[in-house]
């Protein structure tokens, strides 16, 4: 795969099921109603946990991260009401 080819899959959006959704706010320990305000508490708190130099699990820090990631956008965009 050439360079421009790998950076362009860098800029297409999430393809995240409802199901990965669903993870990512159990991981979190969050429901349907979270707001940013709750993710970045409970970011903050798992990060504690979980940071390799915390003596944390580098693994779960990574899944901590992506599905920070997902629930930030997805909080953001307002999909997770109701």
């Amino acid at each position: 795969m050439r360079a421009e080819q790998q950076y362009s899959s860098f800029q297409e959006p999430y393809q995240v099921s409802r199901a990965g959704i669903e993870n990512a706010l159990h991981f979190f320990g969050l429901d349907h109603t979270a707001t940013q305000e709750d993710l970045k508490r409970q970011y903050r708190q798992l990060a504690k946990r979980y940071h390799p130099d915390m003596g944390g699990d580098e693994a779960k820090f990574k899944t901590l991260q992506y599905a920070h990631t997902l629930l930030k956008t997805y909080i953001k965009s307002g999909s997770l009401v109701g």
